[in-house]
């Protein structure tokens, strides 16, 4: 008798927890409605001029990219949600 009562607990338990678990949503990311990117070969000081004017304009930076600090080549990923 007992053996039928856990065997009953057992599968109302699974089916209770199948049933709640089909109610998750899944939640895909936004895609971006614009994106700039900025080539920048004037040094640092340019590049942060233009992160925060775009900021300001509500983009989020992407990506950084830059060469070695002789240079001063940088390229610059921002992108507005």
């Amino acid at each position: 008798m007992k053996n039928t009562i856990y065997f009953i607990l057992g599968v109302m338990f699974v089916v209770l927890t199948s049933a709640t678990t089909a109610s998750i949503m899944t939640i895909k990311p936004v895609k971006p409605t614009s994106t700039v990117v900025i080539p920048i070969d004037y040094g640092v000081d340019e590049a942060k001029s233009k992160i925060e004017y775009f900021i300001r304009k509500g983009y989020i930076v992407k990506s950084i990219a830059g060469t070695s600090q002789y240079g001063q080549l940088w390229l610059i990923v921002m992108e507005k949600y």
